[in-house]
């Protein structure tokens, strides 16, 4: 991280009313990037800071590095690294640990412990060790949803979206397992029945902000992130409550209202409202549902359900667009948790059923 001011050499845009004229030499100053973050508490006599980047799995490729700056409002510059792969498909993976340091690195060694042609297809599982100074060493996995056990060598078996399993001098400190089935190495064994709760949106109460599902979640799941949304629009939402198939919803879902303007025979006409297929729609009283039909745009209002728009709504309704809605899917990834103690026993936390086995 840049300490002192730094003038660089240039070419600075000139603009006019904002638009691009053309480009002259010049100088720009950049600020010192940790006085300005740190302000008062800065001080020069402490380690500097850095972060640096371990990239695995792409040994010969180009690399590139350029900086980028900002000269509008606050002034910053940003360092940029770039990579272009010797065979480029469009699927290229490319695993990379972060170590942001004070002083001095903390990370011994990185190591790719999946073959190195996984980094050219997106739907191949990764697995990374990492070796830290005081000795530690975790193991990371990742792979695409539903994805097949892997095994990976000289490691153990794996299942799931993601996983951890980290080593200290007296063995396994910590296992971790998110939307999977199975962790299998030395040391400890964790299994689910299934990776994820699944299912759709039965009803809604938007005013209430609570929903019945088609299939019940665990009680542990209150307080936790379900994903759920139209097919391929999801986004997340944080339950409070939680009773087998009935939920409370930390938030509102409304997403944009719009009186409405005018009504044909054929249906709706005209409103000013956001229009994404497959959302939810409703009259103002949230009697009658609808979804943007696929074809729906802007400027093409259909909406389809089983009311038609010109026998329930007229003009100066309301019309209301939710991000979630009845039929929507919703899905809860299985996660656990388990933590070696002071006294050495484990503990486990879990959102599902887990059976959990170690060895000493």
């Amino acid at each position: 991280m840049r300490r002192d001011p730094e003038k660089v050499a240039l070419l600075l845009p000139q603009l006019d009313h904002g638009a691009f004229v053309k480009a002259e030499p010049g100088e720009f100053n950049f600020p010192g990037a940790e006085r300005n973050a740190l302000g008062p508490d800065f001080d020069e006599k402490s380690p500097r800071k850095f972060v640096r980047l371990h990239l695995l799995g792409h040994s010969g490729d180009e690399a590139y590095g350029a900086r980028a700056v900002s000269l509008m409002g606050f002034t910053y510059s940003n360092e940029n690294f770039y990579l272009k792969p010797k065979h480029p498909t469009g699927k290229t993976v490319f695993p990379v640990v972060f170590e942001p340091y004070t002083g001095t690195p903390f990370i011994q060694s990185v190591r790719l412990l999946t073959q190195d042609e996984a980094v050219g297809d997106a739907l191949a599982p990764v697995a990374i060790e990492v070796t830290l100074v005081s000795g530690r060493r975790d193991i990371i996995y990742l792979a695409p949803r539903e994805a097949k056990a892997t095994v990976v060598p000289s490691v153990g078996t794996f299942q799931g979206e993601y996983a951890l399993v980290s080593y200290d001098a007296a063995g396994v400190r910590q296992a971790v397992l998110a939307g999977g089935t199975q962790i299998e190495v030395p040391g400890i064994s964790v299994t689910t029945e299934t990776p994820a709760y699944t299912g759709t949106i039965r009803s809604i109460d938007y005013r209430k902000r609570t929903a019945e599902f088609s299939n019940p979640l665990p009680a542990a799941a209150t307080n936790s992130v379900i994903e759920t949304g139209p097919a391929g629009r999801p986004t997340s939402y944080a339950l409070t409550q939680v009773d087998g198939t009935n939920v409370k919803f930390l938030q509102g879902m409304d997403y944009a209202m719009s009186r409405v303007d005018q009504i044909a025979t054929d249906g709706l006409q005209r409103s000013p409202i956001n229009v994404i297929p497959g959302m939810t729609v409703t009259d103002d009283r949230c009697e009658a549902f609808w979804k943007w039909a696929p074809e729906a745009n802007k400027t093409n209002l259909v909406l389809a359900g089983t009311a038609a728009p010109q026998k329930v709504l007229k003009e100066g309704d309301g019309l209301w667009v939710w991000e979630i809605g009845p039929g929507d899917p919703y899905r809860l990834p299985v996660q656990v948790n388990v933590v070696r103690q002071a006294d050495g026993q484990y503990k486990t936390t879990a959102n599902a059923p887990v059976k959990v086995h170690t060895e000493k």
